[in-house]
Formats: C-alpha cells, sequence, structure tokens
C-alpha cells in the first residue's frame, strides 16, 4: 500500500497536480484502506449476475495457469473430482462478499475487515454493456469531470477494437458443468448472496434513472 501511494504522488505531481482516475481491479480486501490513504476518493464498482460472474472468472484462472504454468485446471477437475472449482468458488465467493461489503450504507467495518464505503457508486453490468458510452458520460458527470469530444472518440474506437477482438477470437469460458459445480449451491453461499443483493440494486436504480446511482 506505501508503494501504491507512493506511486500515486509521483503520477500527480508529474502531472502536475491534475485529478486522475484509477484502475482498481481484483483489489476489494485493499479497498478500506484505500480510502484511509486517500480521503475523500470516490470509487466505481460493477455487480454482475453471480451466475455469469463464476464463469468469468474461473475462465480467467483457466487461462492465466495454462499460459504461465501450463496447467489445465479442466483437466485436473476431471481427474481429482473438483478440487479446483471448490477452491475458486470460495475465493471468489470471499472476493464478492468483500465488493458487497464496501458498498453497504453503513460506517462500521463489513466482512473481512472491509469498511463500508459511502462514498461509492455501483453501476449494474447490464447497463454497463448496453450502453457503455451513456454510463460512462453520467459517472464523469457524478465525478465532475468531462467528456471531451477526443474522449468519446478514443473509447468508441475502444469499443470497437474490443468488439473486433471478440468477433477474430472466439472463446468460451467453462461452465457449472465442465467443473462439476451445482449452480444451486453456488448461488446459495453467504457472500454471493450478500453479492447479488449488491446487483439487484444497482439494477434497480439504473433502470429507474437510466444512469447510475
Amino acid at each position: 500500500l506505501l508503494l501504491h501511494q507512493r506511486f500515486c504522488q509521483k503520477l500527480v505531481h508529474c502531472d502536475g497536480g491534475r485529478r486522475h482516475l484509477l484502475l482498481r481491479s481484483h483489489l476489494s480486501p485493499c479497498s478500506w484502506q484505500f480510502q484511509q490513504l486517500y480521503p475523500g476518493a470516490q470509487f466505481v464498482g460493477i455487480a454482475r449476475n453471480p451466475r455469469d460472474v463464476w464463469p468469468s472468472f474461473v475462465g480467467l484462472v483457466h487461462a492465466v495457469l495454462r499460459a504461465a504454468a501450463g496447467v489445465d485446471i479442466l483437466q485436473q477437475d476431471n481427474n481429482n473430482s473438483g478440487s479446483w472449482a471448490t477452491a475458486l468458488s470460495a475465493i471468489l465467493a470471499d472476493q464478492m462478499q468483500r465488493e458487497a461489503a464496501l458498498y453497504q450504507n453503513s460506517s462500521s467495518r463489513g466482512s473481512g475487515g472491509t469498511t463500508a464505503i459511502t462514498t461509492g457508486t455501483v453501476v449494474a453490468f447490464d447497463y454497463f454493456q448496453r450502453d457503455l458510452l451513456e454510463c460512462i458520460a453520467a459517472l464523469y458527470a457524478k465525478l465532475n469531470f468531462t467528456v471531451s469530444r477526443e474522449f468519446r472518440a478514443a473509447l468508441e474506437a475502444h469499443c470497437q477494437e474490443h468488439q473486433h477482438y471478440k468477433t477474430v477470437h472466439h472463446y468460451k469460458n467453462p461452465s457449472f458443468e465442465d467443473l462439476g459445480v451445482d449452480p444451486q449451491l453456488w448461488m446459495g453461499m453467504e457472500g454471493v448472496q450478500q453479492y447479488a443483493k449488491l446487483q439487484e440494486i444497482a439494477l434497480n436504480d439504473n433502470s429507474k434513472k437510466q444512469a447510475p446511482s
């Protein structure tokens, strides 16, 4: 965390003190500490249907381990009765519980030592995916950033590039069935249920206002 703080200080200093947007990926356990390091910081999270989160997460782990270490978790689980699936499900459920705790409307310490963040915005993944430009514009407006024509053009170009990549590089995430996981048991885990409530709130807010709440 100290390294992260020094990096951000250096970044701001070199860039003339301007405000910055930082992408946080898979760092939910540290977010309550980030809030303490950067008072007044705004946090933005994207909540997705837990049934879709699991295959996406397992697909990411599968791709990374296969590329970095030559480990095929799908093949190993077929031989070891789902040990990888069990471990990954527990890790992800814990991660989702921490993510949900970040955005609870409470000042008390949440699950896993996480402090609920009151300066946070939760966006439904469905809304983000359906209309990325509108979603980003609404977020920028809330954070008092300006969406310039140059930025909008760059974002549109990125969307087109990403769509082209998905068209050329066909890939399919592992399913619950591939790893012998009962989706009902997965959805019943405590951390998953807490995250699902967060996703429902985001869906309701985004559908009513057509903008992140």
